[in-house]
């Protein structure tokens, strides 16, 4: 595990290991969010969205047939 430091005006500065590790460099911009239970998550920004989210649900229909999946919800309408 690394530890991160807290400037005076709110700076982080990452640990060199883990920048290598994530591949990031001077400039890289980064998401940062909390969770509710107060999880801290941090990625690197994607020059493109679209093109990081490709194929992110790959296999997410593979066991079970999408269109019976829809008809079966709508019969509980």
């Amino acid at each position: 595990m690394s530890v991160a430091k807290v400037g005076k005006r709110g700076v982080v500065v990452l640990p060199a290991e883990l920048r290598k590790r994530m591949k990031i460099n001077e400039g890289d911009e980064l998401l940062i969010d909390i969770s509710e239970s107060g999880v801290i998550y941090m990625v690197q920004r994607p020059d493109d969205f679209v093109a990081a989210l490709k194929n992110a649900g790959r296999g997410l229909w593979a066991e079970q047939d999408p269109v019976a999946y829809v008809r079966e919800e709508r019969e509980t309408w």
